[in-house]
């Protein structure tokens, strides 16, 4: 369908008509086009027609223009309005997705050119789920302009928000314009260029397969599902995540737990936990980082180990201020304004005296995991949930 740049304007000058840029197309430097009798024809008709095909036959039926000329007038019109951003041109989307994926009991439908979303982690997730909760579609469109107000900026990553949608840049990406997903994080739309270049598409697609994490995560938390940058382990049952800032040593020590005492590694990025009234458990995600290690498991939360680097090992304690403060430190569910950050306080708070939450200052050595070790052995006392007949 058609949509026409709000930013041009029909003028008549000197017995001519012409289409001129003003605003923001006139900032942008955009062209201006004089039209004659058949142009301003066919922009009249945009507005009721919804491809090319609907055009020519308005051209032939109501101004007797052969089929072929017809056809080569529509062309050349449409293409250059599109090629000067006058208009945008989208084909109407497929109404299959080429991918569902089943994350945390939250269906995303992919739709696009499939080469978008080839990853492995994300076909571990696929599924044959009919409901959608969440919409993604790569457009090979440039969008339309709109007024925003930045609520963060960083040299990787912009994000705006208006009163309809968040919009996501990325200043490095040259391939792509800008995504935007609605207010309530139901649907999103990536606006990327056209390459016929296959190992270009798939650079695109890790680029959007970190957007499709943002608004997940901006989706999941209206559900009650909050994210912990964390790598993770499942060890007597449970999961239990090791977080720090970077180069604290998440990695190395898990490795260490793998080979001390075979442990399974869970997640090495993101782990989304949700509380359930006196449970807490874990998701896991397609989002793994360079650890490339993942899981489509979901299991009990058994606590989380806040990891600091000294010279020797051992276990702190916290009160419950450090608790919470360090919980919501290392969320990485959108925090973009007062309200989310108080969002995450809360969660933080429900979560801190369900599980295991300590401070582990420790070396990078196999003692390391024998201390930690034992303070979650002892835990399983302080949290079993009391049984009742």
């Amino acid at each position: 369908m058609f949509k026409k740049n709000r930013y041009y304007s029909l003028q008549e000058i000197a017995g001519e008509t012409y289409l001129l840029p003003y605003g923001q197309s006139l900032v942008e430097r955009r062209h201006g086009f004089a039209l004659g009798e058949t142009g301003l024809y066919l922009w009249e008709k945009l507005d009721h027609c919804q491809n090319k095909t609907e055009l020519i036959e308005y051209l032939t039926k109501e101004k007797g223009v052969r089929y072929d000329a017809a056809k080569d007038d529509v062309d050349n019109f449409i293409d250059q309005l599109v090629k000067y951003r006058v208009i945008t041109y989208e084909k109407k989307t497929e109404k299959t997705p080429c991918m569902v994926l089943n994350i945390a009991n939250i269906t995303v439908g992919l739709y696009g050119d499939p080469v978008y979303f080839y990853r492995d982690e994300l076909a571990s997730f696929e599924s044959r789920k009919e409901r959608i909760d969440i919409s993604f579609t790569v457009s090979e469109s440039f969008p339309e302009f709109i007024s925003s107000t930045v609520l963060i900026r960083a040299a990787d990553l912009i994000v705006e928000e208006n009163n309809e949608c968040f919009i996501l840049r990325y200043p490095k990406q040259k391939y792509i314009n800008e995504i935007r997903f609605t207010r309530d994080g139901k649907k999103a739309t990536a606006y990327v260029k056209e390459t016929g270049n296959d190992t270009d598409r798939m650079l695109i697609g890790d680029v959007l397969h970190n957007a499709l994490r943002i608004f997940f995560l901006y989706y999941a938390r209206a559900k009650g599902y909050y994210a912990i940058e964390s790598a993770s382990i499942f060890y007597k049952d449970k999961a239990w995540l090791f977080s720090g800032p970077p180069r604290s040593g998440k990695t190395t020590h898990v490795e260490l737990w793998k080979k001390l005492y075979g442990v399974e590694c869970l997640n090495g990025e993101i782990n989304l936990i949700v509380v359930e009234g006196k449970n807490a458990y874990v998701y896991g995600t397609p989002w793994c980082g360079a650890s490339r290690t993942y899981t489509t498991k979901t299991c009990d939360l058994g606590g989380i180990i806040f990891l600091k680097k000294d010279e020797i090992d051992r276990v702190d304690e916290l009160d419950q201020a450090a608790k919470e403060i360090m919980i919501a430190q290392r969320m990485i569910s959108p925090c973009w304004n007062e309200k989310m950050l108080e969002e995450n306080l809360e969660f933080a708070s429900s979560l801190k005296n369900l599980v295991l939450v300590c401070l582990h200052r420790c070396t990078m050595n196999f003692t390391a995991v024998g201390v930690i070790k034992q303070r979650i052995d002892e835990s399983k006392y302080e949290y079993q949930q009391p049984q009742y007949d």
